[in-house]
């Protein structure tokens, strides 16, 4: 059992994603989007995306986002590929970063920063776990992302996401808990 893992997470709606997606995975390497529990989680639903991940194109497809997501992406994401959503040097800097995710598969905790065509720079935290159907092979995320920005504030399309601090970490072993 690997009893170094850890994981420090300064947003608490965060911390709360973690604990229902190491709760709901029981005894599986990782859970299901089926697993997953609007309502154990509704504190942190709008900073909540899930993408399906099309092995077949290697494209990532945004079933759902949450309002703060819209509100400070510009974008509203629902039922699109994720290239369809971002301009392609932001589209493939979040690709590659949801590929690690699937691809190892892994969660990914990061400090980032995102730039707006109006000159803004927003700071934030984001967390980014794998989904499996199966309970073995990554087949999805969800993700939880806190900007810290005053609403109301039209910022513009993002222009640039590549100032991250990204922490990728192997699963935690099955029943792992904080």
């Amino acid at each position: 059992m690997n009893e170094q893992f850890s994981l420090i997470l300064t947003d608490p709606r965060l911390a709360a994603l973690l604990r229902h997606w190491l709760t709901v995975r029981r005894d599986k390497a990782m859970p299901g989007r089926a697993d997953i529990d609007p309502a154990a989680i509704v504190n942190v639903l709008p900073y909540v995306y899930v993408y399906d991940f099309r092995p077949d194109s290697g494209r990532f497809f945004n079933r759902l986002a949450g309002e703060h997501i819209y509100n400070t992406s510009g974008v509203r994401g629902g039922n699109r590929f994720l290239d369809e959503l971002f301009a392609f040097p932001v589209a493939q800097t979040i690709r590659g970063w949801f590929m690690h995710v699937v691809g190892i598969p892994s969660l990914a905790h990061m400090g980032v920063a995102v730039r707006y065509a109006g000159g803004e720079e927003i700071p934030g935290e984001r967390l980014i776990l794998p989904l499996s159907s199966d309970g073995k092979v990554a087949d999805g995320l969800i993700g939880a992302s806190v900007y810290r920005r005053e609403f109301g504030v039209t910022a513009g399309a993002w222009i640039d996401v590549s100032k991250v601090d990204a922490d990728y970490r192997s699963l935690p072993p099955p029943g792992w808990m904080p």
